[in-house]
């Protein structure tokens, strides 16, 4: 087996040990052998003390199945909690995101549809679901939940400018899916409380890129890709991968740049204290003036938010 065949597990080895083949690396570190037998189990104090290989591993596949069985069941639990529960339907959404944004392959992006289509659906019954979720705060901060957030103020921003319920969706997804290629980026730079390097600000900005081919290699929608490798680029050409003008950015990458900037200023990070909707739409606002963002579309956001908070 290569290394494109193998997902190392060994951190949640108690959530995979009893339902799969474990392999390890050979000596040489050139090819796996077993470790273990689906179906028999590994000591559960053997795992707390950690007296296992290092590393250990499952199959690509055996951990898409594991993936998409998770998924189907978060997907279950969403639909009876969404409008009832507020708390464990933005709970659930943050698992399915993390679940999903680890290991990003085809069929995990594909089932993360399903996900838009329940959210989309109760959200146009319920306009009040979005707003619901967003009031739903959690203590510490990850890459799950602020892609869940970015996916409802899409969702507001879609509703109040009357798209239909096809391209909410569309735009839901592109908000879910817009920073996944930070998979790529390490975690040393993505938790870094220090101002990064010129080197590590350049591997940083390299998650549009990275996202952009996991989504393309996904078989989503092409736009879905480009809204990933888009958010960060401005109006004026200051914006990243490539400096592109306002005319030549894809309009949903460039609802999405803003909504992802608002929530970055209003959500609580380690180090920084969030600023109120209103002082954050300010800030925006002078990035507007200075030709970073589309007044038009920061206009309309701005507008759609009124009835989130």
């Amino acid at each position: 087996m290569s290394d494109d065949e193998m997902v190392e597990v060994t951190r949640s080895l108690e959530k995979y040990y009893k339902n799969y083949t474990i392999y390890m690396r050979s000596p040489d570190g050139k090819g796996y052998f077993l470790y273990k037998q689906k179906g028999v189990p590994i000591e559960a104090v053997r795992i707390k003390e950690k007296r296992h290989p290092d590393k250990l591993y499952i199959t690509l596949q055996d951990k898409i199945k594991e993936v998409t069985a998770f998924q189907r069941k978060y997907n279950a639990q969403l639909r009876k909690e969404i409008k009832s529960n507020p708390a464990a339907a933005k709970e659930i959404l943050w698992k399915t995101m993390e679940l999903s944004l680890a290991e990003p392959r085809t069929q995990i992006l594909q089932n993360i549809k399903e996900t838009i289509d329940i959210v989309v659906a109760e959200y146009l019954e319920t306009p009040a679901v979005a707003a619901n979720l967003l009031e739903v705060s959690a203590k510490d901060y990850s890459a799950a939940i602020h892609s869940v957030n970015v996916m409802l103020f899409c969702l507001g921003l879609g509703q109040y400018s009357q798209f239909s319920a096809e391209d909410i969706k569309l735009l839901g997804l592109m908000g879910l899916l817009h920073d996944v290629g930070k998979i790529k980026v390490p975690d040393e730079i993505l938790k870094a409380d220090r101002d990064l390097t010129v080197r590590e600000t350049k591997i940083l900005r390299r998650h549009t890129e990275h996202g952009y081919r996991i989504i393309k290699d996904g078989q989503l929608d092409l736009r879905v890709a480009l809204s990933a490798l888009e958010h960060h680029e401005r109006s004026d050409g200051s914006g990243y991968p490539d400096g592109k003008l306002g005319n030549e950015i894809l309009p949903q990458s460039a609802m999405i740049g803003i909504i992802d900037a608002f929530e970055q200023k209003t959500s609580c990070r380690p180090g920084r204290t969030p600023l109120k909707p209103i002082e954050a739409l300010t800030a925006i606002r002078e990035e507007v003036g200075a030709g970073k963002f589309d007044p038009e579309i920061f206009k309309t956001f701005a507008r759609s938010i009124v009835g989130l908070h």
